[in-house]
């Protein structure tokens, strides 16, 4: 998306991503949050240098709606982008 959603305005986790690829071959995000890390996976979907972990809260009517296990990345970053989508009360 060319606009800004949801909590992250500014997405610093992809402008830090960004940066270590410069000086690393491949750079790995991990993020563990009940909301799914879209701006982050749209951001490197197409990346083989990006690995992007996200563990979040996959349920109807949940925000943002997207992070679907199937979700792997695509062209040059197919298998990049590994979701794990959690049921709600998993604990």
């Amino acid at each position: 998306s060319d606009r800004a959603g949801g909590f992250c305005y500014v997405n610093d986790i992809v402008l830090a991503a960004l940066r270590l690829v410069r000086a690393f071959r491949t750079v790995v995000v991990i993020d563990l949050d009940v909301h799914h890390g879209n701006g982050t996976e749209e951001a490197f979907a197409h990346s083989a240098n990006v690995l992007n972990v996200s563990l979040h809260l996959h349920a109807p009517g949940f925000y943002p709606g997207t992070g679907a296990l199937a979700d792997c990345g695509s062209g040059r970053g197919t298998g990049t982008t590994v979701n794990v989508p959690l049921r709600p009360g998993l604990s």
